[in-house]
């Protein structure tokens, strides 16, 4: 089966779910922007500049059976079917605007981009639960779909992480609060400023260290100054040993937003994959999944993780004991599946 992978930024969960199908003898492609770690396991890559260039890679893959559509963004699925209207289209929701917003809240909730492409595709892969339900809500969406989690290939499980750090451990994407003021558009990316929570963690003598792929190295050190360490960005099978050193892997933040009650993020499954455990704040599907498992603890303050420190010992051992089976390469079948259901 032929299967072509389309994303803009292509991120880490593109490749989480390619290598296993590669390695599971899929002919996976891919069609990209940005060049990703890992592209030289695909059969074959293309990079694209322009929308004129995009149209022009999908025309040469005339002979795919199923075009799978990371987003975002999600107009990919419009290109597809305009050259292929009978190609079934995959859209792998990894974000969405309606998770990030309520109802009734100021700004973007429904994108065009979304609205169109999520109606427009055959099939749906999302990433939690809650983003499923609230995606086929409001979009009124009965295609077939899977829930498949961001976990982590096997491959990239930590078992020799050096110099221990300790502390707190938060690893993704951080926003400085006077850029998210600056720009209206990404507003709800406040659920990204981790600004009260840095403050709040050192306030009860908790180490807090952050790894973040962007490039305002100086910024970040003038805005945390003595509240975190910015520790920068890492390849990816790198950064999983250096998060490794920590004492406890972070989701979520100290204020509720919507955007983490729907989300199951990659970051969970790479504390557990550098074997760590977990602690949250205010991320409902997150702290079900953690609870569930017993591979982390669910608090409500600073000051509560600080008294249940301790609990980490037994969070660790869960974590050993459990990670394996949340390998990708046991759970990529859901997308096989799907795909089967397509073709």
């Amino acid at each position: 089966m032929k299967i072509v992978k389309i994303a803009k930024h292509c991120c880490i969960r593109v490749q989480k779910e390619a290598l296993p199908l590669l390695a599971k003898g899929y002919d996976v492609h891919l069609i990209t922007e940005r060049i990703p770690r890992f592209g030289d396991y695909y059969k074959t890559v293309m990079q694209y500049f322009t929308p004129a260039q995009m149209y022009q890679s999908i025309k040469a893959h005339s002979d795919a059976d199923i075009f799978h559509v990371h987003n975002e963004p999600s107009w990919f699925v419009t290109m597809v079917k305009e050259l292929f209207p009978d190609k079934p289209v995959v859209l792998d929701v990894h974000d969405s605007l309606l998770g990030r917003l309520d109802a009734g809240c100021e700004g973007v909730r429904i994108s065009v981009d979304e609205r169109n492409n999520f109606v427009l595709a055959d099939a749906h892969v999302f990433v939690s639960e809650s983003l499923k339900r609230v995606c086929q809500k409001d979009f009124g969406l009965e295609q077939p779909s899977a829930v498949l989690p961001s976990y982590v290939p096997a491959r990239f499980y930590c078992f020799d992480a050096w110099r221990w750090l300790g502390g707190v451990v938060y690893e993704g994407r951080i926003d400085l609060p006077e850029k998210i003021e600056r720009n209206a558009s990404v507003r709800f990316f406040s659920y990204c400023d981790y600004t009260d929570m840095a403050e709040a963690l050192t306030n009860e003598g908790i180490g807090f260290y952050f790894y973040a792929g962007q490039k305002e190295n100086e910024d970040f050190q003038a805005h945390y100054g003595d509240t975190a360490t910015y520790k920068g960005g890492y390849v990816f099978e790198d950064m999983i040993r250096r998060v490794a050193r920590h004492d406890w892997g972070l989701v979520g933040n100290i204020e509720n937003h919507p955007a983490w009650n729907v989300a199951l993020p990659n970051k969970l499954f790479e504390y557990m994959a550098a074997g760590i455990p977990v602690v949250v704040f205010n991320a409902s599907e997150c702290a079900e999944f953690v609870k569930e498992h017993g591979v982390g603890i669910v608090v409500r303050s600073v000051k509560e993780f600080k008294e249940r420190w301790k609990e980490k010992r037994k969070c660790r051992e869960n974590v050993i004991k459990k990670r394996r089976q949340f390998a990708m390469e046991n759970h990529i079948s859901r997308v096989e599946d799907l795909y089967r259901e397509l073709v």
